[in-house]
């Protein structure tokens, strides 16, 4: 009887011993996998590549003086409608107008080795530059994107449209790089048409940013707005000016 107690307060005196030295590991990563990252944490995929919008040069044949009022608006709307990519980085405007200007450079009319030159001093991969032609109320933009390191090709696109159809026809060929290149990713989404002179207005704006007239740059960007809503993205431009006031409502 003393026997049989005796092995059972041994057997129990083990068991508890056991248990007390027993460690829970199930807080502890596995050896060889990494901790799994928090979702806030998880880094946004880095950009394949960066592109910069040169300005295109204007080869109107009719209202040519007109129509070179527009260099700055092309291109930033080129810019803007392709800024949705995130798979794509886009050298900022106001970083083109500074290289440019600090060598003085032409502000449009940058060819072949010219070219290749900006995209360096940019730190760009590619650049996307061409020309635009209105004839008769018809408007022609060509295209073609560059390779900065070997100077090549690597595709072009041709948009045709009315000269009320500016934006769709931008918009259409921000479309058409974007898949020729297969960055992934899409085109930023539609602006909706604004006549020609309202890309005349915004051109102006541009110049006027470029030159330090800010409160003449927010007045027609607040024009622009309130006109032409689907300029969604005139919001940030406003902000930026004046971030004291807050988000733009």
């Amino acid at each position: 009887m003393r026997n049989t107690l005796f092995a059972a307060c041994a057997a129990l005196l083990m068991t508890c011993t056991f248990s007390c030295a027993t460690v829970d590991n199930s807080q502890e990563p596995v050896k060889g996998r990494a901790p799994a990252l928090k979702e806030q944490e998880i880094p946004a995929p880095a950009p394949k590549f960066k592109m910069a919008v040169l300005y295109f040069d204007n080869n109107s044949l009719t209202d040519q003086a007109e129509m070179d009022t527009i260099k700055k608006a092309v291109a930033d709307l080129l810019t803007v409608a392709l800024s949705r990519n995130r798979n794509i980085l886009l050298v900022e405007r106001i970083k083109l107008e500074e290289t440019l200007r600090q060598h003085r450079m032409a502000l449009s009319g940058v060819e072949g080795a010219g070219a290749t030159e900006v995209g360096r001093m940019l730190g760009a991969d590619y650049l996307l530059l061409g020309s635009y032609t209105m004839l008769a109320g018809e408007l022609t933009v060509n295209a073609r994107v560059v390779k900065v390191e070997t100077g090549e090709v690597i595709t072009g696109a041709q948009k045709f449209g009315a000269s009320s159809e500016l934006l769709g026809t931008l918009q259409s060929l921000a479309e058409e790089v974007n898949a020729s290149l297969k960055a992934g990713g899409a085109a930023e989404k539609g602006f909706g048409e604004i006549p020609l002179e309202a890309v005349k207005r915004y051109s102006e704006a541009l110049e006027a940013e470029d030159t330090g007239d800010r409160t003449a740059a927010l007045s027609i960007y607040r024009e622009l707005l309130k006109a032409y809503p689907g300029l969604y993205f005139l919001k940030d431009r406003i902000n930026a000016a004046e971030p004291e006031k807050g988000a733009e409502k």
